[in-house]
């Protein structure tokens, strides 16, 4: 559990009008907002709102996040258990919030580390390319203990056609666990 939490604090370059704005406590407060966790029946619904952020949610700031959801789902884990986070119904949305590669990769490794089954992943109107997309491809084949994306939203980023055909080759290689079925 220490080593993703640390991993998420790596330092990476930051935009120092983003590390301004996107102070631990204004994260929190803004992730705080947007993150919902349900149970319906003996199931649990996991909702994280973090679209259309402005200023853009970069590297800096999404190391922040991370280690504020980092602390939120072990939590969690603790008191309900892992499976919870793997069965769960998970809607994360980050859609218009400006990120880019290296915050994709933070987010989803932060989601691979705790488990988590992300059913609907929005990840569109952002600035997402090749490293995005890997980040993505791996995503999928690591986090095999949870169940299956069903939504993957990634329109409106800057992903190029090898890319396109390389998150569809990782897609096609995770058979049968993709296509999946609700």
């Amino acid at each position: 559990a220490e080593v993703g939490s640390q991993r998420c604090a790596a330092k990476v370059k930051q935009n120092p009008h983003e590390d301004d704005y996107w102070t631990e406590e204004r994260i929190s407060e803004v992730a705080q907002q947007g993150f919902e966790m349900k149970q319906r029946g003996d199931r649990w619904t996991l909702t994280l709102r973090m679209s259309s952020l402005s200023p853009p949610f970069g590297s800096s700031a999404m190391e922040r996040y991370c280690r504020w959801l980092w602390a939120r789902l072990t939590s969690f884990q603790n008191e309900h258990g892992a499976q919870a986070l793997r069965t769960c119904s998970g809607e994360i949305d980050f859609g218009g919030s400006g990120l880019g590669n290296q915050a994709v990769w933070l987010l989803l490794e932060t989601l691979v580390k705790c488990e988590v089954h992300t059913a609907v992943l929005k990840l569109h109107k952002n600035r997402i390319s090749e490293g995005g997309v890997l980040a993505l491809c791996e995503f999928l084949r690591t986090n095999r203990r949870a169940g299956p994306v069903y939504e993957l939203h990634l329109s409106e980023n800057e992903i190029d056609d090898e890319s396109a055909l390389e998150l569809l080759r990782t897609i096609h290689a995770q058979r049968p666990r993709y296509p999946p079925r609700k």
